[in-house]
């Protein structure tokens, strides 16, 4: 038997990952989607929808997908849960790749799909309760779009999930106890972190400055007049593939690496 891979204990593997832990499995997706919807209504009545959707799709896909890691690979916050799941007759790899297909094969595309649903149901509902004669009717139906998933702010919030999923794998591993409190503040400072340097950076070169997102570009303001300066295409090419593939592959890499320590 091979002892690396094998498709018939990895599918047994798989199967009791997900139906011997219900309650986090299928709870917490439930939960996530219930509170995506909930939110999504909530942002509709207060504000518009092109908040409620981009706030919604984000607690689901980037939060939940963050819960849901601390979840598959929360063993070791229990010694005897540890050693049990360290003992299984599997592979570090089929142990591995079971984290990784239920987040990014299994959850990621449900919850892309329930969104779409969820979406497209609401802007209809509001589509069809506007009165089509009135003058501004135009104006009002074209404010509710569905989020697109090639968008800006979906692209940005995919790079989101895979990178603090990533870092959620490997912190359950490095850190046995309060992994899921002690990788949250770790991602916020790493966040924050890079917010202030980028910003006192960009201090030093313009005056009247309003925001500096890290590795994208700065808001200024001159002569009451607001602007936007962007990283040069080939620097902002370079920093999409770090943040889109390099860093999330080193993260999913080094949580399978120390699980595989682990094991010795």
């Amino acid at each position: 038997m091979n002892e690396i891979f094998n498709l018939k204990r990895f599918l047994q593997l798989l199967r009791k990952t997900i139906f011997e832990k219900p309650i986090q499995m299928f709870g917490l997706s439930f939960l996530v989607f219930a509170l995506s919807l909930i939110i999504y209504t909530c942002f509709r009545s207060i504000s518009n929808y092109q908040s409620a959707n981009i706030i919604s799709f984000f607690i689901g896909l980037v939060l939940g997908g963050f819960f849901l890691a601390a979840a598959v690979m929360g063993n070791f916050s229990n010694t005897a849960n540890g050693i049990s799941f360290l003992t299984l007759p599997v592979s570090a790899f089929e142990k591995w790749l079971t984290a990784v297909i239920i987040i990014c094969v299994l959850y990621l595309p449900l919850y892309l799909l329930f969104f779409r649903i969820m979406d497209l149901t609401m802007i209809q509902i509001y589509h069809h309760g506007l009165d089509p004669n009135k003058a501004d009717y135009k104006e009002l139906y074209d404010k509710a779009r569905i989020l697109e998933y090639t968008g800006l702010e979906a692209k940005i919030f995919f790079i989101f999930f895979f990178n603090v999923t990533g870092a959620m794998l490997a912190g359950s591993l490095y850190f046995n106890k309060i992994s899921v409190i002690k990788v949250a503040l770790i991602c916020v400072a790493v966040f924050f972190g890079f917010y202030s340097l980028n910003y006192l950076i960009a201090g030093i070169f313009f005056d009247s400055l309003e925001a500096a997102f890290p590795f994208s570009g700065v808001s200024i303001e001159l002569a009451n007049q607001k602007g936007r300066i962007d990283l040069p295409p080939q620097a902002s090419g370079i920093v999409l593939i770090m943040f889109q593939y390099i860093f999330p592959a080193l993260l999913y890499v080094l949580a399978f690496v120390k699980l595989r320590e682990k094991e010795f």
